[in-house]
C-alpha cells in the first residue's frame, strides 16, 4: 500500500486528489504542519481495521477487569465469618 507525506497547504490545494487516490488507490497520506505528521487521509477500509482492533483491546481489557474483580471477591471472606474472627458474632 502506498504512502505519502505531504503539507497542509498541499492538502488544502489538492484535498480531491488525496481523497481520490486513498478511495482508488487505497494511497494513505500524512498530512504535515512545519514538518510534523498531524494527522493522515486514509482509505475507509484502514479505518475500519483500525476501528475492529480498537473495540478488541477495548473488549480483552474489559475481560481482565472483570476476572480480576472476580478473583478479589473470591478471596474476601464473608461478614459474618469474619465477625466470628474477632469474637464480634452473637
Amino acid at each position: 500500500m502506498a504512502r505519502r507525506v505531504i503539507s497542509l497547504t498541499e492538502t488544502k490545494a489538492r484535498l480531491s486528489d488525496v481523497v481520490a487516490r486513498a478511495a482508488g488507490r487505497g494511497t494513505r497520506t500524512v498530512v504535515t504542519r512545519r514538518g510534523r505528521p498531524v494527522a493522515a487521509i486514509v482509505p475507509v477500509a484502514d479505518l475500519e481495521v483500525l476501528e475492529q482492533l480498537e473495540d478488541r483491546e477495548a473488549e480483552a481489557t474489559l475481560v481482565k477487569d472483570l476476572e480480576r474483580k472476580t478473583r478479589a471477591r473470591a478471596k474476601a471472606a464473608p461478614l459474618a465469618e469474619v465477625l466470628r474472627r474477632y469474637g464480634l458474632s452473637s
